[in-house]
């Protein structure tokens, strides 16, 4: 099993609350030009979509770096992105009290980023993210690395990729 409680909890705790729809919508983004490749793929019966992406050679199971795009199918109707990221900081501070989430809008979007530091059960990470709300969904893309502390030159770097990212029906 994928090493995602963090992002399971959230998982779990969307899945009673956003409406079925059916995703026509596309995602165009590119990530930055080292080889990553999709680690782990799947759907939900019109509910939700989560991929994963490693650089070669590590794998979902074994990563340093992991970009994750998710959309829940129908949950634009009910929530915004700032309703969904405050639910996810909920659920963060459950696992990880310290746990401080930074975040500001662009573009009718949120850009956020937390840390993990010694949290039982949790690797220590930082996390750069962006929730989109689209016509069929919502949208949320998670850079994360292992590397601590993440240079300013990266980070800056992931929030330029991630403010990027466009939707196209």
């Amino acid at each position: 099993m994928v090493k995602h409680s963090l992002k399971l909890i959230l998982l779990l705790y969307l899945a009673v609350i956003f409406t079925p729809a059916y995703a026509e919508e596309d995602l165009a983004w590119k990530l930055d030009t080292r080889p990553w490749k999709e680690g782990f793929h799947k759907e939900a019966a019109n509910k939700s979509m989560i991929s994963e992406y490693v650089i070669t050679p590590e794998t979902v199971h074994n990563w340093k770096e992991l970009v994750t795009v998710q959309e829940f199918y129908g949950l634009q109707q009910v929530v915004s992105p700032k309703v969904y990221l405050d639910g996810l900081e909920k659920q963060l501070k459950k696992a990880c009290p310290k746990i401080q989430l930074k975040a500001f809008e662009y573009h009718g979007s949120i850009i956020y980023e937390f840390s993990v530091r010694n949290c039982p059960g949790q690797d220590n990470q930082q996390e750069l993210g962006r929730v989109i709300r689209g016509q069929e969904g919502i949208w949320v893309l998670h850079y994360a690395t292992k590397k601590f502390p993440l240079s300013n030159e990266d980070r800056n770097k992931w929030i330029g990729i991630l403010k990027s990212a466009k939707l196209s029906s």
